[in-house]
């Protein structure tokens, strides 16, 4: 018979007081002992670390599941000593190496049993976690409210941090590092790695392509829905051009010989003459110059090698060749049907996290015969958005 440990912050250390906890060491304490400010401040020590030790308990029964699990470690207070022979005199205050994991903190107080506030976030010190700086506006050694203790011939100023966040790495430590996947200790990380992990262990579904997206273009889902407009993930099986659509981006990546090309392509989705030149058909086609001749050069290879024309195929699909083709709408029914997925999504928006990695991060959950394109949604007003 096991019993499952179960914690939560209605555990009595989170609740009880200093006097509380050091009535808990029975009539000598309480009643007989003398110097009871000294007690008092021993008792309230002896709290804290009872209190910091149960959130290091807690951190690690959420760590069970990537669910609960952690972002940051966040101690009831945690107290450091400033070296003097570590200060440093910048522009506009006093800069100190960070401590060790410290993220955020919301302020800091005199010492661990007071809430006296000395230095408010974002007034009175700051924190720069790429320069693991943290630098105060005032010199913290002129303040007589701080203990001030001497170690290896250096002195320290003591101040004692509120509301803190320390970074110990737990959602990489204990499931990024399976995945393979490192980031920054973020809400955004532990969604990215909660979305991955649940499409690598249950399959890949649609919903789960459209909370990574989501997620990369910081969009918002409600009822699996996304709350901003001309923003969608669609699906090409059908083979029908979705009306919201502008036009398709083909990057390099899609087709034959990558390297060959500078930039996408653009397939717009609007009715355009078709060119007929012998057995040879084209159509205008958007982006560099030397990419479309490019394109239609390696169609014209793939009809040598295949031994069945452009010209002889659209005539097979639709019966004769149309004086005008839609590029968008063709590209759709005759080669991205069951082999695509369209990200759709205004000109102008841009990945906000993840952007740098998105192509290998769609790539981990997405089945190999299928692919993402981006496709540029029509305006408000009904004309072609700009081009990215």
């Amino acid at each position: 018979m096991y019993s499952t440990l179960t914690l939560n912050n209605d555990f009595p250390l989170n609740t009880i007081t200093s006097e509380q906890f050091r009535a808990l060491s029975g009539d000598f304490w309480t009643e007989t002992a003398p110097q009871q400010s000294f007690l008092d401040a021993l008792s309230a020590g002896e709290l804290l670390l009872a209190q910091n030790a149960f959130k290091n308990l807690y951190d690690a029964a959420d760590l069970k599941s990537l669910i609960t699990a952690p972002v940051y470690h966040q101690p009831e207070t945690k107290g450091f000593g400033l070296k003097l022979s570590e200060m440093t005199a910048v522009t506009g205050g006093f800069s100190f190496p960070l401590p060790e994991n410290l993220v955020s903190v919301e302020y800091f107080a005199t010492s661990p049993s007071e809430s006296d506030v000395v230095y408010l976030t974002d007034v009175d010190f700051s924190i720069d976690t790429t320069a693991e700086t943290l630098t105060f506006v005032e010199n913290p050694f002129t303040n007589t409210n701080l203990t001030q203790t001497t170690q290896d011939d250096d002195t320290l100023v003591w101040v004692w941090c509120v509301d803190a966040k320390f970074d110990r790495n737990y959602l990489y430590n204990y499931y990024g590092f399976v995945l393979n996947l490192v980031q920054e200790s973020s809400e955004e990380y532990k969604e990215l790695l909660t979305i991955i992990w649940n499409a690598v262990v249950g399959g890949t579904s649609r919903l789960d392509i459209l909370k990574l997206l989501a997620l990369i273009y910081d969009v918002t889902l409600e009822n699996e829905i996304p709350t901003i407009d001309n923003w969608d993930v669609l699906d090409c099986a059908d083979g029908n051009l979705d009306s919201r659509i502008d036009s398709i981006i083909v990057p390099p990546s899609f087709l034959s010989m990558p390297s060959a090309y500078i930039d996408n392509l653009v397939f717009e989705n609007k009715l355009v003459d078709v060119v007929v030149n012998g057995t040879e058909v084209s159509w205008e086609i958007t982006g560099e110059p030397d990419d479309i001749v490019q394109f239609w050069e390696t169609v014209r290879a793939n009809e040598v090698s295949t031994g069945v024309t452009l010209l002889e195929a659209i005539e097979s699909w639709e019966g004769s060749v149309p004086a005008q083709i839609n590029p968008a709408e063709f590209l759709v029914r005759y080669f991205l049907r069951n082999n695509a997925l369209i990200l759709l999504k205004p000109a102008d928006m841009v990945p906000v996290n993840f952007g740098s990695i998105m192509n290998s991060l769609v790539r981990r959950i997405l089945p190999p015969w299928t692919g993402l394109l981006v496709a540029n949604c029509v305006s408000a007003e009904g004309s072609p958005s700009p081009r990215p």
